[in-house]
């Protein structure tokens, strides 16, 4: 954390405790996703909603395929792995209740221009997408948005 963030280090220890996790991988993974990837989409999302429509989600299988060449204990939701779920071929072993609403999901949207759920200017609405949790997620909080922010 140090390394990371010079300035910021002991706060940053202090909203991630490594206690909080598996392992300390998993704690800079959190850290990570949301000081790189969670907070740049949320302002992007932000940015976009106020010229059009926005319909963002979080894709958070936690048991989704991932590069096998990642420590076992990153291994989850990561960048491009929704996209089995999308597409799944003739293997496919993962949660198909999710695969199938994703795929009508996009299917909608191509022929509505609606997934079917609210548009992210609705409250900062995103959409998590995870087996047996498909619904409403409080995005800036899950990432620790105003931590990041602040």
């Amino acid at each position: 954390m140090r390394e990371a963030f010079p300035e910021k280090a002991a706060a940053v220890e202090r909203e991630y405790p490594v206690s909080a996790y598996a392992s300390p991988k998993q704690a800079l993974a959190a850290v990570l996703t949301d000081r790189v990837w969670a907070r740049a989409t949320f302002r992007q999302n932000t940015l976009y909603a106020q010229k059009a429509p926005v319909y963002a989600f979080e894709f958070a299988d936690r048991n989704a395929a991932t590069n096998p060449e990642f420590p076992a204990e990153l291994h989850g939701a990561n960048h491009s792995s929704d996209i089995d779920y999308l597409f799944p071929d003739g293997d496919f072993a993962k949660d198909r209740g999710l695969s199938d609403h994703m795929i009508k999901a996009w299917t909608d949207f191509a022929r509505t221009g609606t997934p079917g759920w609210p548009t992210f200017s609705e409250g900062q609405y995103v959409q998590s997408l995870a087996p047996g949790a498909i619904g409403r997620v409080d995005y800036a909080a899950t990432h620790k948005l105003p931590f990041w922010n602040s």
